[in-house]
C-alpha cells in the first residue's frame, strides 16, 4: 500500500459540444493516457457542504453499485464535500482506495466490465445533492479553530492500492435535498482524441512509482485518525486490479522521509 502520491498539474477541462450520452446534461472531457492514474480534489465553502455521488462507467465508487441511485446510508453510497479532500480512486477497503486508472472501453479490466459485463458508459460521473435550506449558513461565519493533530474512449481500472480513508456523513442522510442534484458527465479521452477534439495538447504522458521513488518526490499522509471511515464494498472488493490479482502487484519501496504528514484541513494541498 502506498502513501498519497504527489499532484502533477491540473488535467484541462473542456466543455463538448454535444449533450452527455443518453442525457440533456452538457458533457465534459479530459485527457487520459492508457493506465495513467488521476485523483479527484474536492473544494467548496466549509460552512456548507455537499452531497457527492462518484461514479466509473456506471459503477458507484463508493459502493459498487449501478449509477444512478438514491442517497443511501446504509451503506453510504456518497462522500461529503469538503470534508472529503481528495478521492483517489474506488472504495476498497477502510482505510485504503484503489486508484483510477485509465483503460480502453473495451478492455475486460475496467471497472464497469467487471462489474457489469459490458464496457458502454465510460468515464466519470458526479452527482452533486446541495443540502437543504436552513441546515447550514448562507454567509461564512466565523472561523472555528483549528484542531491540531497529536505528533467516453476510456474507461476506469483499479489500480495501485492507496492509503486513503473515504469519510463517513457526519451530517446524516436527511441533511441533502435530493429533488435537484447537479449532473456532470466527463469523458475520458486519450490524447489523439482529446487534441482532435479540443485543439489542446494533452499533458505529457506519466511518470510511474519507480520514477517517484527514484527522484524521492514527495508522498503525503493525511492526519485524520479523528475521521470515520467508511467499510469495505463488497462488490468493488471483487475487481481484479488492472496489474492482476492483488498476489502479483509488484511493490516499489517508499522511503519514511519521502512521506509528508499534513493536517486534515480546508487549505491543504498535495501540490
Amino acid at each position: 500500500m502506498y502513501p498519497l502520491p504527489p499532484g502533477l498539474g491540473r488535467l484541462p477541462v473542456t466543455v463538448l459540444d454535444v449533450p452527455a450520452l443518453g442525457t440533456q446534461s452538457p458533457g465534459f472531457a479530459i485527457p487520459l493516457h492508457q493506465r495513467e492514474a488521476m485523483w479527484l480534489a474536492f473544494g467548496g465553502s466549509w460552512w456548507h457542504p455537499h452531497g457527492v455521488q462518484v461514479s466509473v462507467g456506471g459503477i458507484n465508487a463508493i459502493d459498487g453499485a449501478k449509477w444512478p441511485a438514491k442517497l443511501s446510508s446504509n451503506p453510504q453510497n456518497y462522500i461529503v464535500t469538503p470534508t472529503q479532500p481528495w478521492l483517489d480512486g474506488i472504495n476498497a477497503g477502510a482505510g485504503h482506495v484503489r486508484q483510477f486508472v485509465a483503460l480502453p472501453l473495451d478492455d475486460p479490466r475496467t471497472i464497469e466490465a467487471q462489474l457489469s459485463g459490458s464496457g458502454k458508459v465510460g468515464g466519470l460521473q458526479l452527482r452533486v445533492f446541495p443540502p437543504k435550506p436552513g441546515r447550514f449558513p448562507e454567509r461564512e461565519p466565523p472561523r472555528p479553530p483549528i484542531k491540531r493533530a497529536a505528533g467516453a474512449s476510456m474507461g476506469l481500472g483499479a489500480g495501485g492500492k492507496i492509503a486513503q480513508r473515504i469519510y463517513a456523513d457526519p451530517h446524516g442522510l436527511e441533511t441533502w435535498d435530493t429533488s435537484q442534484p447537479i449532473t456532470l458527465w466527463i469523458q475520458i479521452l486519450n490524447s489523439t482524441q482529446f487534441k482532435f477534439l479540443t485543439g489542446v495538447q494533452a499533458p505529457l504522458s506519466v511518470i510511474t512509482s519507480e520514477t517517484y521513488a527514484k527522484y524521492h518526490l514527495p508522498w503525503f499522509e493525511l492526519y485524520d485518525e479523528d475521521q470515520k471511515a467508511l467499510a469495505q464494498s463488497d462488490l468493488l472488493a471483487s475487481v481484479v486490479p488492472t496489474g492482476g490479482s492483488p498476489e502479483k502487484e509488484k511493490t516499489v519501496p517508499v522511503r519514511p522521509k519521502d512521506v509528508t504528514k499534513i493536517r486534515h484541513r480546508k487549505d491543504r494541498s498535495r501540490d
